[in-house]
C-alpha cells in the first residue's frame, strides 16, 4: 500500500467524524449568533423598562400601579425597538 492509498483509507475512516464535527461547529455558531441577537434585544428591553419606570415615577408620582404598568410598557416598547434594530442591522450587513 502506497502513501496515496493509505491517505485515502484514513480519510474514508475519518470522514464521517470530520463531517459531524463541522456540522456541530456550524450549529454552535448559529446558536451563538441567535443568543447574541437576543442579548441585544434584552439590553433594549432593560433600558426601556428603566426609562418607562423613571418617566412614570416623575410623571405619576406616588401612584404605584401606574409606575409598574409604565415600566412594563417601557420594557415592551424597548423589546419592539430592539427587534427592529437587530433586524435593521442584519439587513444592512446582508446587503
Amino acid at each position: 500500500m502506497n502513501k496515496t492509498q493509505a491517505d485515502a483509507a484514513a480519510r474514508a475512516v475519518l470522514e464521517p467524524g470530520i463531517r459531524a464535527q463541522q456540522e456541530a461547529r456550524r450549529k454552535r455558531r448559529e446558536q451563538e449568533f441567535i443568543e447574541a441577537r437576543r442579548r441585544q434585544v434584552g439590553r433594549f428591553a432593560f433600558a426601556g423598562f428603566g426609562i418607562g419606570a423613571a418617566l412614570a415615577c416623575f410623571h405619576f408620582g406616588d401612584e404605584y400601579p401606574l409606575v409598574v404598568g409604565s415600566a412594563l410598557m417601557g420594557s415592551l416598547a424597548g423589546t419592539v425597538l430592539g427587534w427592529i434594530v437587530v433586524w435593521w442591522r442584519g439587513r444592512s450587513r446582508a446587503a
